[in-house]
């Protein structure tokens, strides 16, 4: 029978650990120590502009935090649904080494976006925007269970992708939901926190290098 809920262990684990560290913060943490962490581990643009080799385990890091309850139930909750077949696809350790490109990818669209910004960034809704991209390259045909073939035979071609409908219905929405948050910050600054273009960077990157991540198939 099938389990009613069939999430691969690598996305449990993330999950796992994104609500650990929140714990962490919320019930063992002073006030004082969790704004440190914050400053630490968060992604600061321009930071990162003065000192990137001081700061860059922030591209990564900042992933790992969120603002709040509300925030970290929302990216986990996406990531249960896109994240799960990316992960029975991947396998656990290229599901890491896909989130951490995926995160990077979106700081440091994020970064180009505005790099004299000095407010920081946390949050895991780039790494999965990058999920969103890789569930997309496939065509939406990844499972998250193990009947995923975990090889490079389970791609369409780029162009054959890009012809699906729902391909295309998928990635319009998702890039106009987060131009309208951009648009909605230029006309009234301060109404949004949402890094948009982080987002469009963690679903660009999910979408051409997912292929990379998947093994070669057999000869």
């Amino acid at each position: 029978q099938e389990p009613i809920l069939n999430i691969p262990r690598a996305a449990l684990f993330a999950i796992a650990a994104l609500f650990f560290i929140h714990i962490a913060r919320v019930f063992v943490l002073d006030g004082n120590s969790d704004n440190y962490t914050i400053w630490l581990a968060s992604f600061i643009p321009a930071r990162f502009a003065e000192a990137p080799f001081g700061s860059f385990h922030t591209l990564v890091s900042y992933s790992l935090l969120h603002g709040g309850w509300s925030h970290l139930i929302n990216n986990c909750v996406w990531l249960v649904a896109f994240g799960s077949p990316v992960a029975a696809a991947l396998g656990g350790t290229r599901f890491t080494l896909f989130w951490i490109v995926c995160s990077v990818a979106a700081a440091l669209m994020h970064f180009a976006a505005d790099p004299s910004s000095p407010i920081p960034m946390i949050g895991a809704s780039g790494a999965v925007s990058g999920m969103m991209g890789a569930a997309a390259r496939s065509g939406f045909r990844l499972r998250a269970d193990s009947s995923t073939v975990r090889n490079r035979n389970i791609l369409p071609s780029i162009g054959r992708t890009l012809s699906s409908v729902n391909v295309i219905v998928f990635l319009l929405i998702y890039l106009v939901i987060n131009a309208g948050i951009g648009i909605g910050e230029a006309a009234m600054p301060g109404i949004s926190s949402i890094a948009w273009q982080a987002h469009i960077g963690g679903l660009v990157a999910g979408f051409f290098l997912f292929s990379l991540f998947l093994p070669r198939s057999p000869s």
